[in-house]
Parts: C-alpha cells; sequence; structure tokens
C-alpha cells in the first residue's frame, strides 16, 4: 500500500482505522448489558475492522463472542468472552501505536 499510495497516506489511512477501531472498542464495552441483536452489530463492525487490518487476534475473539450471540443467544453472559475482546482489542490498539510510531521513521 505505501508504494502505491505514498508512506505518508498510508499511515493517515491506518491512522483512521485505528480510530474506528477504538470506537468499536468503545462501543462494545456500552452494549455489554444490551440486546443480543446490539451487541452482535458492534462485534460484527469490530471483526471486520480487525480483519481488515490484519488483526487476527481481536478478529477471532470478537467472532467467537458472534457465535454464541448467534447461535446460543439464550445461554448466560460469558464474561470470559468479553474480557478476551478486550483484552485483545487492548493489544491490537498497542499494535498500532508501535506499528505508527515506528513506520513514521
Amino acid at each position: 500500500m505505501r508504494k502505491s499510495i505514498g508512506t505518508s497516506a498510508a499511515l493517515d489511512i491506518i491512522g483512521d482505522f485505528q480510530d474506528v477501531l477504538r470506537d468499536r472498542l468503545y462501543e462494545f464495552e456500552k452494549c455489554k448489558d444490551a440486546s443480543p441483536a446490539a451487541q452482535f452489530k458492534v462485534l460484527h463492525d469490530l471483526s471486520t475492522t480487525a480483519e481488515t487490518l490484519g488483526l487476527l487476534e481481536l478478529a477471532l475473539a470478537s467472532e467467537r463472542l458472534v457465535y454464541q450471540l448467534r447461535y446460543d443467544p439464550d445461554a448466560p453472559y460469558d464474561s470470559d468472552l468479553s474480557a478476551a475482546v478486550v483484552d485483545a482489542g487492548g493489544r491490537a490498539i498497542h499494535a498500532i501505536e508501535d506499528y505508527l510510531r515506528h513506520a513514521s521513521h
């Protein structure tokens, strides 16, 4: 991507995705007590963003929770699956920050 659009533009795009990812993680934190349908939408967006950036740990953690919401919506809330999404999200944000910091040099 850097070669086709230039380093500055590529880093701007990655920064924009980082903002989207932060927004989705914030929305996820807010929707933990929401309906399974509302949680599904946020997690689907989070997973899609993570996949776009190659953040596979976060995408997988999101998909595991999506699977539970889709196929077992009446199951008790699984705090371990939720914690895995939050933890993977934190590591993803940190990885993007590190990448942007080192790529700009």
